[in-house]
């Protein structure tokens, strides 16, 4: 019997409150959608790792995306450097002989996607602060220290209101 990406998702559970359908798995969190894929390998029907898209739901902003290999969270055993593109039938073989290793995987998704855990969107005209360490900075006024100087500078936000199209514009003040 085939394997199907359903069945792999579901071995593999990217995300830990994810329910899968088809070709994906979904969470929602607050305000954002969240999607883990199958990223597609070199060959066809091939897989190398997980695509996770995080989405602000009420305007349909994409606010990130990243793909973990599988070799790079050593999730499946590595057969020769750069290899790592596996079927879906390999891929349930491994679970079934308990050598696919999913956990190194899930936690680095679930480190990425803690960084939008506190995510507010910001209104377009509000800008924040954040402190940058800068070695340079304390070694040139001071060579005896080893301590870091910490810095302020200004970010704007990477979507304003004017970035997003008409629907997502309704309410917001520019």
């Amino acid at each position: 019997m085939a394997t199907d990406q359903t069945t792999v998702l579901g071995i593999l559970a990217p995300l830990a409150d994810g329910t899968t359908a088809g070709h994906q798995q979904v969470a929602r969190r607050d305000d954002l959608l969240i999607t883990a894929q199958l990223a597609n390998g070199r060959h066809a029907e091939t897989y190398r790792g997980v695509h996770v898209r995080v989405v602000l739901r009420p305007s349909g902003v994409e606010l990130g995306a990243n793909t973990f290999d599988f070799d790079s969270y050593r999730t499946i055993p590595q057969r020769s450097p750069g290899q790592m593109h596996s079927d879906l039938d390999r891929l349930a073989e491994l679970n079934r002989s308990g050598r696919l290793q999913p956990g190194p995987i899930r936690e680095a998704i679930g480190e990425y996607l803690a960084l939008f855990a506190d995510t507010t969107p910001q209104p377009a005209a509000a800008r924040s602060r954040v402190r940058i360490n800068s070695r340079a900075q304390s070694a040139r006024t001071s060579s005896a220290t080893t301590s870091t100087t910490a810095q302020t500078a200004p970010i704007t936000p990477a979507v304003t209101a004017a970035s997003l199209p008409p629907a997502a514009r309704r309410g917001s003040r520019t």
